[in-house]
């Protein structure tokens, strides 16, 4: 055995010809050849950097992540998402305190201590009464600051238009009604943009983050186009283009649908499930699936169209040429129109329908029977395709409870899995002003993507 082999004996120190990497001297593992000439070389750095990463990865409390995402990471790409991770989170449960909410999100103490700070300072976050313990300094809850900052949220109706401004905890601070009528779209969009610039001129500097916008038909949602809205009369109609020559900070365009879905995310189902259906019935209709927190928009982002689903025995006739679709069974308009056929021509709006029909009136209560009875079809199809662990009706069925339930036993009477889906079915709470409110909250998604860009003059226009 020659003294280089011996035990104790001491051992030759690689060149830096012979190994490019730093040899540690606790490591015995082998590492892969060195581009070198030389033999193969035990205990280099990067090994050891590998057994290090495989470690913290398979050790790890937080929240599961890719195996790279702590070393590949940029810092400001880490900031900005647990930044946005403790705001959604607080938005979600209020009334933690610091060290409470580090534990859920799986983030270190100071790190939320700091980012926590930032958002207090920027008004996002507030500081609530402490709480007493029975050790140590009192713990102080946090909650979403509901006056500091808002978002204006703007729906395009075909008939009227609503504006509300909103705080990030979904209260809503005023909100206005603009009718346009028949105006042509581009007046339409004028008189709404004039009305926006009102309702906004006495906000507080910086208190508005930025606006959002959702209308029904069928949406660009990268260009900012309305391409066909049958209810409005609009196509080809640039939605977008005026409000960002009139109102500061970015803007988010979308589809209604997709926005009640956003709404429910963050106010509503969501609070307890990230698995669910949203069936939206109002002027126009539409549903969209939930899975695992995300919205599914589809490959073409027009992801939710269901208005000419055929509904079994009806006998309307659709504006396209066939019978039975279901945006003419059900919509809000379409309604209007059913009873201006069988004779109630004084109703000019849905509303009135339902209060002639609590009178008593015969021919209003079948034609809202029959809506209903349109809808639990649909909705019960459409469950059992996706079986969510909810399905959430929005619009005004969902504002009269007596129809929700007809369309709640229906549903379970149609669904395969009978009374089982009827459980599962569960009214939004959204109200009269829910279709704005479904706009603003596209918003404060945006926002909680990365929170203090917004008032850094770092954010970007959104679509």
């Amino acid at each position: 055995m020659s003294s280089s082999n011996r035990p104790g004996a001491s051992r030759t120190r690689p060149s830096a010809t012979s190994c490019s990497h730093r040899r540690r001297r606790s490591s015995s593992r082998t590492c892969r050849p060195c581009p070198s000439s030389s033999p193969r070389t035990t205990g280099c750095a990067r090994s050891a950097r590998r057994r290090t990463k495989s470690r913290a990865t398979s050790s790890s409390t937080g929240p599961a992540m890719p195996a790279d995402h702590e070393t590949r990471e940029p810092l400001i790409g880490l900031k900005q998402r647990n930044t946005g991770l403790i705001l959604r989170h607080l938005l979600h449960n209020p009334g933690l305190s610091r060290s409470e909410v580090a534990k859920s999100v799986g983030l270190s103490a100071p790190t939320v201590t700091n980012l926590t700070g930032e958002l207090i300072d920027h008004g996002f976050l507030r500081g609530l009464v402490s709480k007493s313990g029975s050790m140590g300094r009192p713990r102080v809850p946090l909650a979403v600051d509901p006056d500091r900052r808002a978002v204006l949220g703007i729906h395009l109706g075909p008939q009227v238009t609503g504006l509300t401004i909103m705080g990030l905890d979904g209260t809503e601070k005023v909100s206005e009604l603009v009718p346009h009528g028949d105006l042509p779209g581009p007046e339409a969009i004028a008189k709404v943009v004039t009305a926006a610039e009102r309702l906004t001129a006495d906000r507080e500097p910086g208190e508005l983050l930025g606006t959002g916008i959702a209308t029904g038909g069928q949406v660009d949602v990268g260009e900012g186009v309305v391409l066909d809205h049958p209810s409005a009369g609009w196509r080809d109609l640039d939605a977008i283009s005026p409000f960002r020559a009139a109102l500061s900070g970015p803007i988010v365009f979308d589809h209604n649908v997709r926005a009640a879905a956003q709404w429910e995310l963050l106010y509503g189902v969501g609070r307890v499930t990230d698995d669910f259906l949203l069936l939206v019935v109002a002027s126009d209709v539409g549903c969209i699936s939930v899975r695992q927190g995300a919205i599914r928009h589809g490959a073409s982002r027009r992801a939710g169209i269901i208005s000419h689903l055929t509904v079994p025995g009806s006998t309307v006739v659709c504006e396209c040429g066939r019978t039975g679709c279901f945006a003419a069974a059900a919509s809000d308009d379409a309604l209007v129109r059913q009873a201006h056929t069988a004779g109630l021509t004084d109703i000019s709006y849905l509303d009135l329908l339902v209060r002639l029909a609590d009178t008593g009136d015969a021919t209003a209560s079948a034609l809202l029977s029959e809506r209903n009875r349109a809808i639990s079809c649909t909705a019960a199809a459409l469950f059992d395709l996706d079986d969510p662990g909810r399905l959430v009706i929005a619009g005004s069925p969902a504002e009269v409870a007596d129809h929700f339930e007809e369309i709640r036993t229906g549903v379970g009477r149609e669904s395969v899995l009978g009374e089982a889906a009827s459980e599962r079915v569960v009214v939004s709470n959204g109200h009269l002003m829910s279709l704005t409110h479904y706009a603003a909250s596209s918003m404060v998604a945006k926002v909680l993507e990365d929170p203090l860009a917004h008032v850094s003059g770092d954010a970007r226009l959104g679509a």
